[in-house]
């Protein structure tokens, strides 16, 4: 049976409509266009209902007098098209055999012979469940996120790890002609133009091995004089 829970909620003016179910519903399209025209009317009556999708008004079953009171047409109209509507079994009723995953979603409580609709019963019992899922912190059978061990954290580093909808940044990488790769010695750090390198000697793949300056500029001084 359905366990009662100590949320409140505002049942939405709406609910969603799929037209292709509609027209698809094979036990629905045997019957007539006044008996189909009669159900929409028993579902609008079902949403309002406490519980949802049971044929309630004010927590009471409403008889077919009533029932023509509240829809037009005569009594002797809605006893035929609900005869109609539950011998293609488009309706369940309380008290009956029902499957088992649709037995445990009857309220305790309920008398028998009262008309529900299947679908609306499991839209509704579905949704609870998501607005439970909701308050704890999301459907359980989802990863859980990866939480820092300062907010109470525990995850060892070989754990997945969810990042989410909003995972974090992943920052490229330097663009080598833009910046001096890491991790070389600070003196291979520094780059020097092809112009200085030709005017100090400083290039090939030796460069770094060159000599202290004051013996460069000297014997660049010895060239131009034999030059001259």
């Amino acid at each position: 049976m359905v366990k009662r829970t100590s949320i409140s909620v505002r049942r939405p003016p709406w609910r969603k409509w799929y037209p292709q179910d509609w027209r698809a519903d094979a036990p629905l399209r045997m019957c007539s266009f006044a008996a189909r025209g009669l159900w929409i009317d028993l579902l609008g009556l079902m949403h309002e209902s406490t519980p949802v999708g049971f044929l309630l008004v004010n927590g009471v079953p409403p008889s077919t007098r009533q029932l023509a009171g509240l829809l037009g047409g005569t009594e002797r109209e809605i006893k035929k098209l609900l005869a109609e509507l539950g011998f293609a079994n488009v309706y369940s009723v309380t008290g009956s055999a029902l499957p088992a995953d649709l037995g445990k979603l009857i309220p305790t409580g309920l008398s028998s012979g009262i008309l529900f609709s299947r679908r609306m019963v499991r839209d509704e019992a579905k949704a609870l469940q998501d607005r439970l899922n909701g308050r704890t912190g999301g459907n359980p059978n989802l990863p859980p996120r990866d939480i820092p061990e300062h907010q109470g954290g525990d995850r060892q580093d070989n754990d997945p790890v969810n990042e989410g909808v909003n995972p974090q940044a992943n920052p490229q990488i330097p663009d080598a002609r833009g910046e001096a790769p890491t991790g070389l010695p600070p003196e291979e750090n520094h780059t020097t133009s092809p112009v200085a390198a030709r005017a100090t000697g400083l290039e090939g793949p030796h460069a770094h091995d060159s000599a202290p300056i004051a013996d460069v500029v000297a014997a660049a001084t010895a060239r131009l004089r034999m030059v001259s």
